[in-house]
């Protein structure tokens, strides 16, 4: 099927607009799955949201790969994280009460930057290092499922025993005061949680 320009806009607006009300709803629904679950917010965003909103992306690059167009199954995922970064600095500056990377302080977040890092660095030395193929796969393509899987599982475990905790500000949210659609600013100076660090046995920062 073959469609010309306008009801391709058409098409694409309406998606958005869909996405634009449906989305909330997601947010509102994945955060309470996580409470539930104990998975964290953390944790149910990048397994729960992550996936169902990464479902157009990875029908769009299938498609590509089935029909031959490597460089269009290449540029969708890698395009679209550099799309998503530049709205993580737009939600940074619709969120005034404090820079994100403050308000949602957690060991989860680290670790999941850390993982996307190194999941984008498996191509890059895939290019870099001799071509090794098996049959029409390269052993990167392996890796980075895999990799995937054991990042998800460190989040899962670093949730249940965390090895240390961030300070805690006014400006901090909690998962139970997100849930509840609490402000930390509403809450009394004696009545907010104390600043404290602790370390595990093998934590090595504070």
């Amino acid at each position: 099927m073959s469609w010309t320009l306008l009801p391709g806009v058409l098409g694409l607006l309406s998606s958005a607009a869909v996405l634009v009300v449906v989305g909330p709803r997601l947010a509102r629904t994945a955060d309470t799955l996580a409470e539930r679950t104990g998975l964290g917010d953390a944790v149910a965003g990048a397994l729960l949201l992550g996936a169902v909103t990464s479902l157009p992306g990875i029908v769009t690059t299938v498609t590509g790969a089935l029909e031959g167009d490597a460089a269009f199954a290449l540029a969708n995922p890698v395009g679209g994280v550099a799309v998503q970064t530049v709205w993580l600095a737009i939600a940074d500056l619709v969120y005034r009460r404090a820079n994100l990377e403050h308000a949602a302080a957690s060991l989860e977040n680290v670790m999941q930057a850390l993982i996307l890092v190194a999941l984008l660095a498996v191509p890059v030395v895939a290019y870099a290092t001799p071509e090794i193929v098996w049959g029409w796969i390269h052993p990167a393509t392996l890796l980075i499922p895999a990799l995937y899987g054991y990042g998800l599982v460190l989040l899962r475990r670093m949730h249940a025993e965390p090895m240390w905790k961030p300070t805690a500000t006014a400006d901090t949210r909690t998962d139970e005061e997100t849930a509840e659609g609490g402000d930390p600013r509403t809450v009394p100076p004696q009545d907010r949680p104390t600043a404290t660090t602790t370390r595990g046995p093998r934590a090595g920062c504070g």
